[in-house]
């Protein structure tokens, strides 16, 4: 039976928390056609726990071994791990372009910097850059030839923008979907009873990794440091080490199935990379109500932020792994919570830019 759908997206990894599966579920979902998926191969997570995460839009869920090239920050694949996934991909290689050449999709869409060895020039295919490249000039100029060959190119925001020199015709940057709406549902008292929480300012970090990168120590070093005594630490994602059970007022949720409730009684939430970035949790935050507490620079990164008038008090900067000046912030911040609960969602703005340049991409 011939495939009936035009679109193929491809993902390198079948986790369910992180920012960049749940920004494609996010456009997905809202793209009103059906689409297929490839996934790495797995044994955890089923095809089943895919559909339902992706939703009603997922036509055929393929499995095949993907490449991972992780010259990106905060990343080290040992040599003997590359080589093994390098080994695996190059078996399943012949067969992902026999799919895609058998299906005849219109267009497919790599969703991660890692998936680069996949474009081809042959095919109509783009790429999310969600990652920040950290690698020599040799390995840099290999990837930028690899890169050449997509027909357009994503970046989630202007950091990641600014390591390529790429033909501006075929770039675009692009902010992630959310949709905050259901924070507005979320019963605040009840909530409050659930995480212990009386009139305290709540300051929120989520990480369900512990790469130093994410910046987890950073940012509990820095609250303790603070020396508050009316405000909450909560970090979602992590379970807490036994160096931390001593503190009262931090507290580790571990897994959280419904980051919503979290959001709407944080009043801050914090992000600890060594770098201006923007992650997920800054916009997730924002579009919630919350304060966010980011490191950078006011005058330098200020205009690389989505939407910034529209938050325009509500974004902080501080000097990266700058332990003084964010427990600095952290104390000055104890006594000013945040005004309400917003509930805001950019997807519909988010699929019509990702729609027009997907076509925009295919008549190139």
């Amino acid at each position: 039976m011939k495939n009936k759908v035009s679109k193929l997206f491809v993902i390198n990894n079948v986790g369910m928390v992180g920012g960049a599966n749940k920004s494609l579920r996010g456009l997905i979902q809202n793209l009103n056609e059906k689409v297929d998926l490839i996934a790495p191969v797995d044994h955890l997570v089923s095809n089943q726990k895919l559909r339902k995460f992706f939703g009603s839009n997922i036509n055929n869920i393929y499995r095949f071994y993907l490449p991972c090239r992780c010259s990106i920050s905060g990343y080290d694949l040992g040599i003997l791990d590359w080589c093994y996934i390098e080994k695996l991909y190059q078996k399943n290689k012949k067969e992902i372009y026999e799919l895609i050449r058998k299906n005849g999709y219109k267009h497919i869409h790599l969703n991660s910097y890692v998936l680069y060895p996949m474009l081809n020039k042959n095919y109509q295919m783009s790429i999310h850059i969600r990652e920040m490249y950290e690698g020599n000039y040799v390995v840099k100029k290999l990837v930028k030839k690899k890169l050449d060959q997509a027909k357009g190119i994503i970046f989630i925001d202007y950091a990641t923008r600014e390591n390529w020199d790429i033909d501006k015709r075929k770039i675009m940057v692009l902010n992630n979907p959310f949709n905050q709406k259901i924070v507005l549902d979320v019963n605040l008292e009840e909530t409050k009873q659930k995480y212990c929480i009386n009139n305290e300012t709540i300051f929120l970090f989520v990480t369900d990794q512990l790469l130093p990168i994410k910046g987890l120590d950073f940012i509990v070093n820095a609250f303790i440091k603070s020396g508050c005594k009316d405000s909450k630490l909560l970090i979602a994602g992590s379970v807490c080490p036994s160096k931390y059970k001593k503190y009262k007022n931090i507290k580790f949720l571990g897994k959280v199935i419904h980051m919503e409730e979290v959001y709407a009684v944080a009043d801050y939430v914090l992000r600890g990379e060594p770098y201006f970035a923007i992650g997920r949790t800054v916009y997730e935050g924002l579009y919630s109500g919350c304060g966010v507490i980011i490191p950078g620079n006011d005058i330098k990164d200020s205009n690389k932020i989505f939407e910034r008038k529209k938050f325009l008090n509500k974004v902080i900067f501080y000097k990266p792994r700058d332990l003084n000046e964010l427990s600095t912030l952290i104390k000055e911040k104890e006594y000013i919570k945040k005004k309400s609960v917003l509930g805001l969602s950019n997807e519909e703005q988010y699929v019509k830019k990702f729609r027009h340049f997907i076509e925009k991409c295919s008549r190139s």
